[in-house]
């Protein structure tokens, strides 16, 4: 029943069911022949091809033909890629990695004990220390007080003390001058002054007008009218007719037959087979390793172990563990097949035929039918012909008018004014005055302190002046407090002690003593001053005006006259426009209607399953399944610590180790599986319709040219020309002459008085000794003394001292000092896990994870179609 054509398509006799199942490029294609209810036959193929168009057409009751098309040249059979082994309708292949060994270190803590360092001793919680100190060396002073004199002077060797100053006296000394004094002269003065003067010059031209040999002349440009025959050229219409064949507006072809496509649609059902999954529980084993510590012990202290509190005993701190089981619930969907009513939506086409004219043609009648409509088309008629017309154009003449031109000249006037210095008076004089001075010998005096003294602003006649000066008196004996004591020899308050107490003492004070003015007589030569006034004569110079004058001359101007000439024209004369009769236009326009068919599909959901104890489904917004949820069982290792006491004297230590034992698990495994999936949709064919074609008629119009004679005026150009009379002109000359004054000097007199003189003073140095009290001056003399430090005891062997040292943190053996009184002890765990998406296999070192894709078939892509 199952036959091979030769283009590579099966030909299956008899009633089949066949679905297809596409996945990743690669499609199964599997028929089933039934009898009584079961398959007896079955063909199964493998298609490597991306893409497959497939529709059922029924033939009689219950026979039908699978109609598709492929691109591939012969079915291939279906294999797994490099490294992967075949799994059913999948490809598998198994990844190991080793497992990932972590080690965890776990701590615990004891107090650590307090110790004090060699040579000192525990008071308390710190530790006390004897150190012997240096001893240190306390240095003071004794003051003495001790008469000394100023930096700058000496002593005089009774007790007080003397200084050289410096200071400045004046000498007068008589010195001859030269006598300065002055008188006015008069003395001649002349400047050069300039006279603009004009002289006429040549004429000239005024600007509208050019220069020639003797005259000034105008021109300008005119223009003649010439009358002249020319051709001109008139384009006449002349009307052509042309017919042409188109297919109508929505139709397509070559102008002798035309066609159109009318869609035609129908409904056909397609069956998919799809592949699902289905949870299902798998128990499953595994070796696991339950880690323990194992107690051993020693003749001393072990290592791990901590003392209690009191110190009379040791504890150590251990670990169990066991296996609990738990189950989790997993959430899945489970497949079910849902039936979805479809409504589709069948056109059905018709094609409309509509009447027009031809774009430019007039329509008349009815437009329903080709009988009823009239296209009429006008096309227009002329011929060339001559028109006159009056043309008017402007011809130039050359009109004069007298016009007057200024024209400007200089005049010089003469003008009076002062020389610089002097002023100018009502009768018309210059006045300058200037100022000479008489010498004139005065005697004068001049007062001054002797040498050694200064100014004093007491104000007493006669004592203006002041000098210091020491007196000395003896100290005051005071009797001593006691009757054994020495006496004490002391100062008033005003006075200073000349030196240390003792009998014979002195004391000195600074007194002021008053002494007159020094008076010498100075000369010196005073110059009186007087004003003279002298009249001299002005000095003239010229200011230059402008004079303008008129002067008669002739402008020449150009007017139009116009006048009216005749000429003819070629123009192109209309006639009564011609008409004719064009056919109609046909276009075809689709009309649609369309029609509704019920049709069922059904479509593979997922549906999420119910979690015991719970009212529906877990995913928000789907209707929920009635299928419970699986449950799987699995396991995990809990470990608990616990401490358990040992003997001081022994010591313990822990040693790792773990039993072997076999958990048992539930998990979810998914077993494949395969639906069917019913859709429809709607397929569109299409019928040809032939119709006959338009015919177009075009009118053009085109223009044919024809020559016509016609008269016409040329423009020549001429000059015009005048004449007009020239315009004086002026040149200004400049004339110099020298206008003559005096001028007024002050110079040097002749003296007429005997020789003069003046006093210089002099400021000439003078030393000068003065007394000066001595300064009292209080020596300090250094003492050193050796004593022991602050906080330390004087001993027969040197300076002790006692000092608190810190107390040393000591730790049990096996532990480590990580803080202030905190011992640490470590204890290593090691753990076994796998790598994300792998699975421990039992007892051994590796990790595996399962990796599924879909058997492929590659192909030669070459089209192919069969039944």
């Amino acid at each position: 029943d199952v036959q091979t054509q030769e283009n590579g398509s099966l030909l299956l006799k008899g009633s089949w069911g066949c679905c297809l199942v596409r996945f990743q490029g690669t499609v199964r294609f599997s028929c089933f022949k039934r009898s009584g209810g079961a398959a007896s036959q079955s063909v199964t193929r493998y298609l490597g091809f991306p893409s497959l168009k497939m529709s059922l057409r029924v033939f009689g009751s219950c026979a039908f033909a699978l109609l598709f098309s492929y691109t591939d040249a012969k079915p291939v059979a279906a294999s797994c890629p490099f490294g992967y082994t075949p799994d059913g309708l999948d490809c598998i292949r198994r990844v190991y990695e080793p497992v990932v060994v972590s080690t965890e270190v776990t701590t615990q803590t004891v107090p650590a004990e307090k110790t004090c360092p060699p040579g000192s001793s525990l008071t308390g919680k710190s530790c006390l220390q004897s150190v012997k100190l240096d001893r240190v060396v306390q240095r003071s002073f004794d003051e003495v007080a001790e008469a000394v004199c100023p930096k700058g002077s000496v002593s005089d060797g009774h007790g007080l003390c003397t200084r050289q100053i410096t200071q400045t006296t004046v000498v007068a000394e008589q010195k001859a001058v030269a006598d300065l004094s002055t008188v006015a002269e008069r003395r001649p003065y002349s400047v050069e002054v300039e006279k603009a003067v004009s002289v006429p010059g040549s004429p000239v031209c005024p600007r509208w007008s050019v220069a020639r040999k003797n005259t000034c002349g105008v021109e300008a440009e005119g223009v003649e009218w010439i009358p002249q025959t020319v051709e001109e050229t008139v384009t006449v219409p002349v009307t052509e007719k042309k017919e042409t064949r188109a297919c109508p507006k929505g139709t397509y072809g070559d102008g002798v037959q035309c066609a159109v496509r009318v869609p035609v649609q129908a409904v056909e059902s397609l069956q998919h087979e799809r592949g699902v999954e289905i949870p299902e529980l798998q128990s499953f084993s595994e070796e696991v390793a339950l880690p323990k510590t194992v107690l051993e012990s020693a003749l001393e202290c072990p290592k791990g172990s901590m003392r209690t509190p009191d110190g009379t005993s040791c504890f150590v701190t251990l670990t169990r563990s066991k296996i609990e089981y738990y189950d989790v619930v997993r959430d899945y969907d489970v497949p079910t097949v849902e039936q979805l009513p479809q409504t589709l939506r069948i056109a059905k086409t018709e094609l409309v035929p509509s009447y027009s004219c031809p774009e430019g043609s007039r329509p008349s009648g009815s437009a329903q039918s080709l009988k009823t409509l009239t296209c009429t088309v006008v096309v227009p008629v002329a011929q060339a012909a001559t028109a006159g017309r009056a043309r008017v154009v402007r011809v130039p003449r050359l009109v004069k008018r007298a016009v007057e031109v200024p024209v400007t000249r200089v005049e010089s006037v003469p003008v009076s004014y002062c020389p610089k210095g002097s002023e100018p008076t009502r009768k018309g004089m210059c006045e300058v005055t200037v100022v000479v001075r008489t010498a004139k010998q005065v005697m004068e005096t001049v007062t001054q302190c002797p040498p050694g003294s200064v100014k004093s602003d007491s104000g007493k006649k006669g004592e203006n002046c002041k000098t210091k000066k020491l007196i000395t008196i003896p100290a005051t004996v005071v009797p001593a407090p006691t009757k054994k004591g020495p006496p004490i020899y002391d100062c008033p308050s005003t006075t200073t002690p000349l030196g240390p107490p003792a009998p014979g003492l002195l004391c000195g004070a600074e007194t002021e003593e008053h002494v007159p003015f020094e008076t010498i007589q100075v000369a010196r030569v005073v110059y009186e001053p007087s004003t003279l006034k002298e009249l001299l004569a002005p000095l003239v110079r010229y200011e230059t005006r402008e004079v303008t004058e008129t002067s008669v001359t002739e402008r020449v101007e150009t007017v139009y006259d116009e006048i009216t000439l005749q000429e003819t024209d070629a123009v192109l004369a209309e006639q009564a426009p011609g008409e004719y009769t064009v056919p109609p236009l046909v276009s075809y326009s689709p009309v649609t209607t369309y029609e509704e068919v019920s049709v069922t599909n059904t479509k593979i959901a997922r549906v999420p399953c119910v979690r015991p104890g719970s009212g529906g489904g877990r995913a928000k917004g789907k209707k929920g399944g009635k299928e419970e949820c699986l449950a799987e069982r699995r396991f995990r290792v809990i470990s608990e610590e616990y401490t358990e006491s040992v003997a001081p004297v022994p010591v313990y230590a822990v040693r790792r180790a773990a039993d072997a034992a076999v958990a048992e698990g539930v998990r979810i495994v998914p077993r494949p599986a395969a639906l069917i999936e019913t859709s429809h949709h709607v397929t569109e064919d299409y019928t040809i319709e032939n119709f006959s074609p338009n015919t177009h008629v075009e009118f053009r119009t085109v223009g044919v040219p024809e020559k016509v004679a016609t008269r016409k005026y040329v423009g020549s150009p001429v000059v015009l020309s005048e004449t007009v009379p020239s315009i004086p002109t002026y040149q200004t000359v400049v004339e110099k002459e020298a206008s003559t004054t005096e001028k007024v000097h002050v110079v040097a007199g002749v003296s007429t008085q005997s020789a003069l003189f003046e006093t210089v003073l002099t400021e000439t140095p003078v030393n000068v000794q003065v007394q000066v009290l001595p300064e009292i001056v209080n020596k300090r003399i250094p003492v050193e003394v050796a004593v022991c430090p602050q906080g330390s005891q004087e001993t027969a062997k040197g300076c002790l001292a006692e000092q608190r040292v810190p107390a040393v943190d000591v730790c049990p053996a096996g532990s480590q000092l990580t803080g202030a009184g905190v011992c640490v002890i470590s204890v290593e765990e090691q753990t076994v896990s796998c790598p994300k998406g792998f699975t421990h296999i039992g007892a051994s070192s590796q990790c595996v994870k399962e990796e599924r894709v879909p058997m492929v078939a590659a192909s030669r892509p070459s089209k192919k179609s069969g039944y």
